[in-house]
Parts: structure tokens; C-alpha cells; sequence
């Protein structure tokens, strides 16, 4: 098995519709380069004390195209949390 790692960054418009989180940056990113399995998603910030949380349109974008995987949020201070879709 192949392990790769695909990155991706905020692109602000300022008509908000206009605009694309790095989530669904990356993981579009990976599509188009041939991608369809995913073993772990993961969401780092450069925050100490929280977690980033993925918006409401990322987390269903990655429900449908990451079912059943795990999710891990990652913060400048090294800590994690995972989180399991479930359906």
C-alpha cells in the first residue's frame, strides 16, 4: 500500500460561497491526483489551547468521501483528539 500525504490552505473570497476551506482544499486535491481511499484525515492549527473543528460543509464533504474513517485534529501545543465517523 501506497502512503501519501496531501496538503491544503484556506482560499478567502469575498463572496463567502466563493471561498473553500483547506479540508476540502486537500482532500479535492487528492481526488484529482487519483486518490479514493483514506485512512485518517487530519486538521492541524498553530492554536495551544483548542482544536480546530472542520466547518459544517467540510465535515459532510469528508463524511461522504472519508465514510467510516478516523478524523485527527492536531494543535501547535502536540496535542490530538480523534474522532470516528459513524453512519
Amino acid at each position: 500500500m501506497k502512503i501519501s500525504f496531501t496538503s491544503g490552505c484556506n482560499v478567502e473570497n469575498a463572496a463567502h460561497s466563493g471561498s473553500i476551506c483547506a479540508e476540502r482544499t486537500a482532500m479535492v486535491k487528492a481526488i484529482s491526483e487519483g486518490h479514493r481511499k483514506f485512512k485518517a484525515i487530519a486538521v492541524t492549527s498553530n492554536m495551544k489551547d483548542h482544536f480546530c473543528s472542520p466547518c459544517g460543509n467540510c465535515r459532510q464533504f469528508m463524511a461522504e468521501v472519508n465514510l467510516n474513517n478516523k478524523l485527527i485534529f492536531n494543535n501547535d501545543a502536540i496535542n490530538y483528539l480523534k474522532f470516528q465517523f459513524f453512519y
